[in-house]
């Protein structure tokens, strides 16, 4: 048996077991000696009547360097904090230094605002150098862009010249093959417009721009069946080609066909309801078909997206006459 104590009494021995892996704690008894005795678990193949180590008592009077991590006798971990030095105050700035680093500061502020001084000098003369190169300089750097460019403005000999500059380096260019048609077409070359044309559907059959393009001009040859089932195809492609509805609206209506292409203009409406384009189209049709009121309210959409709209002007007075 064992005799309770209160726990702050107590004291004991770890008994080694006989398969020297663990120990057993016992209580000893009254008036044995109440210090602590710890015998580690022997090893297996070890003597196992080893001698106790003593555990020595704490030393109450035992220096402790400052700011080391001890043990209590209660078994808490104390930080001995007394006699710690304070960090020493910072010293205060000089002012000799303080100026220099001003000065410093300010150079690295000038130098900034130089070299962002220089950056804008040339930036300004790389945009000079740019608006004083050549066409054909431009050409080199984007020929696509400079083509459009020469088209939009008319200048359609230097962007026909262009244009075989560059199906020279890449003859099966569709996009290229395209423009070099609509060039032909405005300088009169009908004929080899069409061929033109004809060359880029052999590489890409169902380009939707080349299509349009080639049944616009059938159309206006009147070859309007061939000219109708070329924009088939265009808007079998391209659904939602607003032109290519446009067109075959057109086509319809150079056939007779009013109802139809009204229809067609419809799906370009859906498309873009504020396409000045198709409510042109749309309000010549329904004057033709002697629809005014519908026609005018088509040319009084005109005129609220376009206030300077002349063909919507002229629609409107040609139907207020008409009404009179």
């Amino acid at each position: 048996m064992v005799l309770p104590r209160d726990i702050d009494m107590r004291a004991g021995i770890i008994n080694p077991s006989k398969e020297g892996r663990s120990g057993t704690l016992e209580w000893l008894e009254e008036g044995e000696e109440k210090k602590p005795l710890m015998m580690p678990a022997p090893k297996k193949g070890l003597d196992e009547g080893l001698v106790p180590i003593e555990m020595p008592p704490p030393q109450e009077d035992m220096e402790v360097p400052l700011g080391v991590v001890v043990p209590s006798p209660e078994g808490k971990v104390e930080i001995l904090r007394e006699g710690i030095p304070s960090p020493e105050p910072k010293a205060p700035p000089i002012p000799e230094a303080e100026e220099l680093i001003e000065e410093l500061e300010g150079e690295e502020d000038e130098e900034e605002e130089e070299l962002e001084a220089v950056e804008e000098v040339t930036e300004v003369a790389e945009a000079e150098e740019l608006e004083e190169m050549t066409v054909e300089e431009k050409a080199v750097e984007d020929p696509m862009s400079v083509l459009r460019t020469l088209m939009e403005g008319g200048r359609y000999g230097e962007a026909l010249l262009l244009s075989d500059s560059i199906l020279r380096a890449n003859p099966n260019d569709v996009k290229v093959l395209n423009m070099k048609g609509i060039l032909l077409y405005e300088k009169g070359d009908v004929s080899g417009s069409l061929k033109t044309f004809k060359h880029a559907m052999v590489i890409d059959p169902q380009d939707p721009e080349v299509l349009i393009n080639y049944s616009a001009i059938l159309s206006d040859r009147g070859m309007l069946d061939e000219a109708l089932g070329c924009i088939e195809r265009a808007i079998r492609k391209d659904p939602r080609s607003e032109e290519a509805w446009n067109h075959k609206a057109i086509i319809l209506t150079k056939a007779g066909r009013l109802r139809e292409a009204l229809m067609s203009l419809d799906e370009a409406l859906m498309l873009n309801e504020d396409s000045v384009e198709t409510w042109t189209n749309t309000g010549i049709i329904l004057e033709k078909m002697g629809e005014i009121g519908p026609a005018i309210e088509c040319y009084n959409n005109i005129l609220r997206l376009d206030p300077g709209n002349k063909v919507a002007q002229a629609g409107l007075d040609s139907c207020t006459r008409r009404q009179m």
